[in-house]
């Protein structure tokens, strides 16, 4: 009897293993099975900054123990160099699995450099994770090329609730909107209250991408940085003036230490933030994923609040910045890179590399979920709650699209600022001549 039974349970748990199995193996199978005996590397071209981050190194882990026997390499690229880059290498016969970052993703699928997925999509129970209006910005001409990530990105402030305590401001509700009047009054008396203590500053206005907190401020203000069409530049209008003005005056006053540029800025912020030598940060929402989830300063309870800034008098304003993921047409092993885009961009991928690495992924509503499961601390679910009524889907992105090239001129012009090399009407000015002297020429 009891060797029938062990029979029974043992074929039980074969059974199951094996439908698992067959379900972990269908979601691949428009390509073929994933090739799990062969050791090959799975190259992937991707934003140069992104390439060297914390979470990368961790999502990179995350895949090879899925697959040890493939080994990712991801290359960093410029953002305004990845279409040549992949144009040439694609002629050259040495294309990448997978490239991410594409700015002209219909122009170059029209030229076959991707993968049709549409297929792909329609029997691919995952595509539920996504909303509708995310999944659309990877098509083109109503095929699917590419699988957004998904990085929704609002400017939340993070504040240390014992620095407050002693400089006797409030503590803020996670809801709550602080316009920037009122920060700079904060920015004031924390100041104040920390002025004897060595290397201390209220903020650190450092990011990964110099251009960004210039672009979270502007877009605060009803700024922009072009027109619709992306031929005219809109960095001189007066709420991009009144923007940067605001921004840079963070930094003449006192209240950041000099912002380090690139990568070198986004280690200053995060050595600050974590020794307690600034009272607050201002974060866009994909960020924190670059912090451990389980960091006593970041998931304390009762240590960190959070709130949401506002430019005077104007609603929270957020928008969508989806990297799409696109398979090259001949890549050398697209179930591979299926696979790694089912890590990056799915519900399943980021709960899985929350629970092995304790690095946030990308979010996509899965507040409630995660915190039931012990992942989330309390703060931060509630952190995510308070910017969820504010996020909606735009197909507005940060940079020019027909002509990334004007990317440069545009960080140049953000660095000259912020160091006061003009004043910041005229540099403006001088940008906008050179970004358009710029576009004609591509225009031959």
């Amino acid at each position: 009897m009891r060797i029938k039974r062990l029979v029974r349970v043992v074929t039980l748990v074969f059974l199951i293993l094996s439908l698992s199995g067959i379900c972990f193996a269908s979601t691949y199978s428009l390509f073929g099975p994933v090739d799990t005996k062969s050791k090959y590397d799975l190259r992937i071209y991707d934003d140069t900054d992104w390439v060297i981050m914390p979470w990368y190194s961790e999502l990179k882990k995350v895949f090879e123990q899925m697959f040890p026997n493939i080994q990712v390499k991801p290359i960093g690229v410029p953002c305004s160099e990845m279409e040549r880059k992949l144009l040439t290498d694609v002629a050259a016969g040495n294309p990448p699995d997978l490239p991410r970052s594409m700015y002209r993703l219909g122009a170059l699928a029209e030229r076959g450099m991707f993968m049709d997925l549409t297929e792909v999509v329609k029997h691919w129970p995952r595509s539920l994770d996504f909303n509708p209006a995310s999944l659309a910005l990877g098509k083109h001409n109503g095929r699917q090329y590419g699988i957004p990530e998904g990085q929704f990105i609002l400017q939340q402030v993070f504040y240390n609730k014992k620095h407050f305590k002693k400089a006797g401001l409030p503590f803020y509700e996670p809801s709550a909107r602080v316009d920037w009047n009122e920060y700079m009054q904060i920015l004031k008396k924390l100041k104040a209250a920390f002025a004897g203590e060595e290397g201390y500053y209220p903020t650190c206005i450092a990011t990964t991408w110099d251009k960004n907190g210039f672009s979270y401020i502007l877009y605060q203000n009803g700024g922009r940085w072009w027109s619709d069409d992306y031929e005219t530049p809109m960095w001189t209008s007066p709420e991009a003036i009144e923007a940067f003005k605001w921004y840079v005056n963070i930094y003449r006053q006192g209240y950041s230490p000099r912002p380090n540029p690139g990568v070198s800025g986004f280690k200053q912020k995060e050595r600050l933030f974590w020794q307690e030598k600034v009272s607050m940060i201002i974060e866009a929402m994909h960020e924190p994923r670059a912090f451990p989830a389980n960091a006593p300063n970041l998931v304390g309870e009762d240590k960190w609040g959070t709130f949401t800034l506002v430019a005077p008098g104007k609603e929270p304003f957020e928008f969508s910045w989806d990297w799409t993921h696109v398979i090259t047409k001949n890549a050398p092993h697209p179930a591979a890179a299926w696979a790694w885009i089912e890590l990056c961009c799915t519900d399943w991928g980021a709960k899985k590399i929350m629970r092995d690495s304790k690095y946030f992924p990308t979010i996509r509503g899965l507040t409630e979920e995660l915190l039931k499961e012990g992942i989330y601390s309390r703060q931060i679910a509630e952190w995510y709650r308070s910017v969820e009524p504010y996020v909606r889907m735009r197909d507005d992105a940060l940079v020019n699209y027909k002509y990334p090239e004007t990317e440069e001129i545009i960080q140049a012009m953000c660095e000259k600022m912020m160091y006061g090399i003009k004043d910041i009407e005229t540099l403006a000015e001088e940008a906008k001549k050179e970004a358009l002297e710029l576009i004609r020429s591509k225009k031959g």
